[in-house]
């Protein structure tokens, strides 16, 4: 069954009724392919991309043509463009570009909504082991939508597929995703609200729980931090790269990589909640992938929209998390390892190098 569908344009509910999209890999669907526009026909090559095997330089050659479409339509809305350099960030592996290409499918579908009015209706499963392949086929999922925006906006100039760059790794293509997320957090007419980054944190709060049910005796849900009012985006970004140094610590410990972050006051300061789903959607990606290695990896419940939300409730819950993440690393640098997570960490020895999804 083709899982790829897109709606008639009709009379419809709330939007946030019928687009809110979870991004955790317990309520992911992977299509088998991507339906392309018919007016696209030098993208036709992407409908055979899995008789070869994809590599990064791949993804990064399509996140290129993306961002040149992307860049048409926003001249022709005349939207600000994004003045931040590239984030520097380093050692990405799969699992963590796929994740950050969901959410750039996230928002080029919800940017599609706001000037077409056409639902898409699409899921992904995320596979166990994530491969360029996958990346790949999000992207591709993201530039039918831009494409679809062009022919809306009678946009005849044409974009050219860069030729590859046998050079470049999967830290290149999270860097351009990322630069695209910025961009079109500047382009959405319904940009992204403290309630989409609180549901990608009580996801993550969801896989934790189910990491620490491996310890008896250990609280799986630590109690909620006071609530404290005022709390602004850069307030809960800070937290949750706080979050993301606690992940970093645990997957050393057993011996796996993670990428390395380095993002200045400056930059956190800027911060916007599209920026704080995105780290969000990172620690998602992560907790995720500590999950998937356990020996009986039940995922969390699927989320549901909590509602409307405000940063200070985003950052109380993110203290949840936090305080979830602290107890974890207890466990695991006092070298008591779940379930599952042993074998990880004699491959590593084994191998004299870290364990990862590269």
């Amino acid at each position: 069954m083709n899982r790829f569908r897109e709606s008639v344009p009709a009379n419809r509910p709330n939007r946030r009724q019928c687009m809110r999209m979870i991004y955790g890999v317990a309520t992911l669907t992977m299509i088998p392919r991507i339906a392309l526009p018919r007016d696209s026909a030098r993208l036709q090559d992407s409908t055979r991309a899995f008789e070869k095997e994809i590599e990064p330089p791949d993804c990064y050659a399509r996140m290129s043509l993306y961002r040149c479409e992307l860049e048409l339509i926003r001249g022709r809305l005349d939207r600000q463009a994004v003045q931040r350099s590239e984030i520097s960030v380093s050692g990405a592996a799969p699992r963590e570009v796929y994740f950050q290409a969901l959410t750039l499918f996230g928002k080029s579908e919800r940017l599609s909504f706001d000037l077409t009015r056409d639902v898409v209706r699409m899921t992904f499963e995320s596979p166990r082991e994530i491969r360029p392949a996958d990346v790949l086929e999000v992207i591709d999922a993201s530039l039918h939508q831009i494409l679809k925006i062009k022919s809306h906006l009678g946009i005849t100039q044409e974009c050219k597929e860069p030729i590859r760059e046998a050079e470049r790794t999967p830290t290149d293509v999270f860097r351009s995703i990322v630069q695209a997320n910025r961009q079109l957090n500047l382009m959405l007419e319904t940009p992204y609200a403290p309630r989409d980054v609180f549901q990608q944190v009580n996801l993550a709060v969801s896989y934790c729980a189910r990491i620490l049910a491996q310890y008896p005796g250990v609280e799986r849900f630590p109690p909620t931090p006071d609530l404290i009012d005022g709390k602004i985006p850069p307030d809960v970004f800070r937290r949750l790269l706080d979050c993301f140094e606690l992940i970093r610590q645990i997957e050393v410990h057993l011996g796996l990589t993670i990428l390395e972050l380095s993002i200045d006051e400056n930059e956190i300061q800027q911060a916007v909640p599209g920026d704080v789903h995105d780290i969000a959607s990172l620690l998602v990606s992560e907790v995720a992938f500590l999950h998937g290695k356990l020996a009986d990896a039940k995922p969390p419940r699927k989320s549901v929209d909590p509602g409307p939300q405000t940063p200070s409730k985003v950052f109380q819950r993110a203290g949840i998390l936090q305080q979830q993440l602290q107890l974890l690393l207890e466990q695991v640098a006092a070298g008591n390892l779940a379930d599952g997570w042993q074998n990880a960490q004699r491959a590593s020895n084994a191998s004299g190098r870290p364990a990862d999804d590269r």
